[in-house]
């Protein structure tokens, strides 16, 4: 194949077959076939544009098609002027509809132009200095967008009608873009040296997971049954982290999880996390209960280690929660919801989970936005009930969480879309990472137990960041 991204001849037959339209914020969508290797190599490179990657390659269950975008044709950024989450809704929908696509031949199977993004565990918990930037939800269009699915590979460009005015400064981005990927390396591992590490140590962990049970046994207030704090560490290295090496990384070493990455103004929200939030089709709904986990060690006997979580007792309570919780959400809105009566064990390099998988089917049609408002954040990462557990939370996690354990993924024009929790994961910043965990806290949790559960937990970024 010629040209690796775009040809230049179907850029023009596209243009040519452009009729005028009456919106003037329109955006004309061009898709084409490409090869493969254009995903890693479009965010291998910063002269398109900030990046964004949602590579779910060897995740067993559906979230989509593998998606990596640069540039931005529309970026929404929520900073609490409206509802988070859903208030994106009307104002996406208006692009989608002003969307004009012209498609290559072959390309009937590429997936439609999608926004991709996500949101904060909670609204304002976003606005400390490194945070701020990602706001209560951030979604963009990418401008740039290589999609893989089972069909081939495919390219889409997305830019406003307005640009059709300067057709050469158009053929000048694609020949720009052509050049990125055919001279971009496919990979690029680069390793970092630390010069400074912070940690939230062992005493102040147990302190806060005390707090916690406290709360949990308080007469007064006897409704709260569970609680997930979360720590944060922060490294500083002596020279810039590579976020698209840190995604990489992940890939290689933690092929059963998502692994995205979401960028602004220098700063990336990197992870790969094992928990799908939801994945919409139509009126078919699909989502996981992941919650009571074991650390594993690489010598780990997994059949053991497995048979001594789907027998204890707290792990069972911990993650009969977020099972009820999540059932509770979908029976409101759903003809049926299915929930296996037991759970399975999930099993990844560090740890294993139990995992129960859940399928709904939606009485009519609802937007991604509107079921992820529903669901997130489930006891799984806040707790039960999980407005008083996010309160208590936010009043006494020594660190704001930003984004960490928030909800990541996409939307597109059709009204599906998928979302994940945005689990092992950390915010980079030029030479600056901080990495975040969390554990549940139950009756009867341990602090030292779940401060080691918590390390378990970091080491999937830590292996990101080559450490």
């Amino acid at each position: 194949m010629r040209f690796p991204l775009m040809d230049p001849a179907f850029f023009e037959r596209a243009l040519a077959s452009i009729r005028p339209v009456p919106y003037r914020d329109a955006f004309v969508a061009l898709t084409s076939r490409c090869q493969p290797q254009a995903f890693e190599r479009l965010v291998s490179s910063e002269l398109l544009g900030e990046r964004t990657i949602w590579d779910p390659r060897a995740v067993a269950e559906d979230v989509g098609p593998a998606m990596a975008g640069a540039g931005v044709a529309i970026r929404e950024v929520n900073t609490g002027g409206m509802p988070r989450l859903s208030g994106l809704v009307p104002r996406a929908a208006a692009v989608f509809r002003g969307l004009i696509e012209f498609r290559d031949d072959r390309c009937e199977a590429a997936p439609p132009p999608a926004f991709i993004g996500g949101a904060s565990f909670a609204p304002r918990v976003a606005t400390d200095v490194e945070w701020g930037w990602f706001g209560d939800d951030m979604f963009v269009l990418p401008r740039w967008r290589v999609a893989l699915t089972s069909a081939g590979a495919f390219s889409t460009w997305v830019f406003p009608v307005a640009e059709l005015s300067d057709r050469a400064e158009l053929l000048r981005e694609l020949s720009t873009a052509n050049d990125v990927i055919m001279r971009s390396p496919t990979m690029r591992i680069t390793y970092a040296t630390v010069r400074k590490r912070e940690d939230l140590s062992r005493q102040r962990w147990r302190a806060l997971v005390e707090r916690a049970l406290e709360a949990l046994a308080d007469p007064s207030a006897n409704s709260l049954k569970k609680l997930v704090p979360v720590r944060r560490t922060h490294i500083e290295f002596e020279n810039t982290i590579d976020p698209v090496a840190c995604v990489a990384r992940a890939g290689a070493k933690f092929k059963s999880c998502t692994r995205f990455m979401i960028e602004r103004e220098e700063r990336a929200f990197v992870g790969a996390t094992p928990e799908r939030l939801i994945r919409v089709k139509g009126r078919e709904i699909e989502t996981d209960a992941l919650a009571g986990s074991l650390p594993r060690a690489a010598d780990s006997d997994v059949e053991a280690l497995s048979k001594e979580l789907l027998s204890s007792e707290k792990n069972r309570r911990e993650h009969d929660a977020v099972v009820t919780a999540i059932r509770a959400a979908l029976e409101s809105v759903s003809a049926s919801v299915k929930v296996p009566e037991t759970p399975s064990v999930r099993v990844l390099p560090n740890l294993v989970h139990l995992w129960s998988p859940i399928r709904a089917r939606l009485r009519s049609r609802l937007h991604p936005l509107d079921l992820v408002s529903l669901l997130h954040p489930t006891p799984a990462v806040a707790g039960a009930p999980r407005e008083l557990a996010v309160d208590w939370l936010l009043r006494n996690e020594p660190h704001p969480r930003g984004w960490f354990t928030g909800p990541i993924g996409w939307f597109d024009a059709r009204g599906d879309g998928a979302f994940v929790v945005g689990l092992r994961s950390m915010l980079l910043h030029r030479n600056h990472a901080w990495l975040y965990a969390g554990a549940g806290v139950v009756a009867g949790s341990d602090p030292d137990s779940e401060y080691e559960e918590t390390a378990a937990k970091l080491s999937t970024m830590t292996t990101a960041l080559g450490l």
